[in-house]
């Protein structure tokens, strides 16, 4: 019996391997204390979710890229159009755009 007592483990290493608790509270407190703690978690994630914004509500703010009825790919795809649309836009702007003696002759630069 000696030997039993001599070579259990510390409370401390009890704690730190959750096997005890920090504090000195009974089983059955603790066990409701622990309930408590889960509803509280489970009531907030309820309420997280119920008030959270619908996929269209993250269109209009440009949280999400499209509806989500589209899928990912045809998604890529449209993105890549509007890219190359855009940049074709800009190559033509920038192409057709008087050059700086066109400017100093017409006394704008």
């Amino acid at each position: 019996l000696e030997d039993l007592f001599a070579s259990r483990p510390q409370r401390e290493d009890l704690v730190n391997r959750n096997i005890l608790r920090p504090d000195n509270i009974s089983g059955a407190i603790a066990g409701a204390q622990d309930q408590l703690k889960k509803h509280i978690i489970e009531n907030n994630l309820k309420d997280k979710l119920q008030h959270r914004p619908s996929p269209n509500e993250l269109v209009e703010h440009n949280i999400l890229k499209s509806t989500p009825n589209t899928a990912m790919s045809i998604q890529a795809a449209q993105d890549e159009l509007k890219k190359h649309l855009i940049e074709g836009q800009l190559n033509h702007a920038l192409s057709s755009r008087p050059t700086a003696d066109d400017l100093v002759e017409q006394n704008i630069l």
